[in-house]
């Protein structure tokens, strides 16, 4: 099980591309790994939700910043179980010739990535938001679904690895609820 951390967006930064650094110094400084396969080894994902900031991640945040709240995770539902969830994702598909292009199926190309934990993936909603990383372009693509769990260990390993590209820049993060 993660933890779920909560923080109010006004005590981050206001500049996109400073984000991911202000996440992950909310961690231990001795987090395994090197610099760059810290965030993924901890299991760190977040995704901007306006006025707040979301964060999975595999240990507590250590450093306090108002407003932070962090909770345990419950367990994942079993499988059969139909949930709704919301994902933060990149949908970008690699090229054989190198690079990455936007994917015009949204749907398709999401219930391919999660096939291994969820099934009858029904998209509700999405809403794409175009940023900049200080480097490149980014598409973010939040997603308001509902599916049925196919797999129990399938599901927890892609909540806390994520789904997708972009992670660093909040994408792969995906909260699930009941559905009614």
């Amino acid at each position: 099980m993660g933890i779920l951390s909560e923080v109010p967006s006004q005590s981050l930064t206001t500049r996109f591309r400073d984000r991911h650094r202000q996440i992950m110094d909310l961690f231990p400084a001795e987090l395994p790994g090197s610099a760059k396969e810290r965030r993924a080894t901890s299991q760190v994902l977040f995704a901007d939700l306006g006025s707040r900031v979301i964060i999975r991640s595999a240990v507590a945040p250590s450093q306090h910043v108002d407003g932070l709240r962090s909770v345990t995770e419950r367990r994942t539902p079993a499988a059969g179980t139909r949930v709704t969830l919301r994902a933060f994702v990149n949908p970008v598909r690699r090229l054989r010739g190198g690079g990455i292009r936007p994917v015009d199926d949204i749907e398709e190309w999401f219930a391919e990535r999660a096939a291994p934990a969820l099934d009858d993936v029904d998209i509700l909603a999405t809403h794409r938001r175009n940023t900049h990383t200080g480097r490149s372009n980014l598409i973010i693509e939040q997603i308001d679904a509902a599916a049925t769990i196919t797999n129990h260990d399938a599901l927890d390993e892609l909540l806390h690895d994520g789904l997708g590209r972009g992670k660093s820049f909040g994408c792969g993060l995906i909260l699930i609820g009941a559905a009614a």
